[in-house]
C-alpha cells in the first residue's frame, strides 16, 4: 500500500498555491489601498497648504494695496485735517477771523467761545461783532465763510447807523453773528 499523502500531495500543492495566490492578492489589495489612502492624504493635505498659500499671498497683496493707499491719502488726510479747527489751535483760528476783519477793514470782537458735543461730533460756538461799511462787512461775511471749515452760520443781524457828525454822509454798520466750526478731537 501506498501513503494516501502521495496521492494528496498535488490536492495540497494545488490548495496551498491557491492559498498563497488569494493571501498575496489580499496583501496586494491592501498595499493598494493603504497607498491609495496615504496619497489621499497627501493631496488634501497639499491642497490645504496651497489653499493656505494662496489666501496668505492673498492678504499680503491686499495689505500691500492698503498701505499704498494709505501712503497715497496722507497728504489729503493732512489736508482735510487742516481744515478742522482742534484744541490746540483754537486761539489760530480766532486770530484768522480778527486777521480777516483788518484784511476787510472791518473791526471784529469775539465775544464768546464754547464748545458743544453733541454725541461724537464736537463743535465750537463762536459769537462775533462786527462794525464797518456795508461793504467790509459782507466782503468779511463771504470771506468767513469761504475760509476752509466746516462753518455753520446760525444768526445773522446788521444794523446801520449814522457816522459822528463828520461823517453824517457815512453809514456805519455794526453786526452780530453766531456760528459753529467742526472740531477735531
Amino acid at each position: 500500500m501506498q501513503p494516501e499523502h502521495s496521492d494528496n500531495f498535488p490536492k495540497t500543492k494545488t490548495a496551498s498555491l491557491f492559498a498563497l495566490v488569494v493571501i498575496l492578492n489580499l496583501a496586494a489589495l491592501f498595499g493598494v489601498v493603504f497607498l491609495f489612502l496615504l496619497i489621499r492624504n497627501m493631496n488634501e493635505h497639499a491642497f490645504t497648504v496651497n489653499n493656505d498659500l494662496v489666501a496668505a499671498i492673498a492678504e499680503k497683496d491686499a495689505i500691500q494695496s492698503l498701505e499704498k493707499t494709505v501712503n497715497a491719502m496722507q497728504s489729503d488726510t493732512q489736508t482735510l485735517s487742516s481744515f478742522l479747527v482742534t484744541k490746540d489751535n483754537v486761539v489760530d483760528f480766532l486770530a484768522r477771523i480778527e486777521d480777516l476783519g483788518k484784511a476787510t477793514h472791518c473791526t471784529t470782537k469775539v465775544n464768546t467761545v464754547e464748545e458743544v458735543k453733541n454725541g461724537q461730533v464736537s463743535k465750537i460756538r463762536l459769537s462775533v461783532s462786527i462794525s464797518g461799511s456795508w461793504t467790509a462787512m459782507h466782503t468779511f461775511l463771504a470771506a468767513l465763510l469761504n475760509m476752509p471749515y466746516k462753518l455753520d452760520l446760525k444768526n445773522v443781524s446788521f444794523i446801520s447807523s449814522l457816522g459822528d457828525d463828520s461823517e453824517k454822509t457815512q453809514r456805519v454798520w455794526t453786526g452780530a453773528f453766531n456760528f459753529t466750526v467742526l472740531e477735531s478731537q
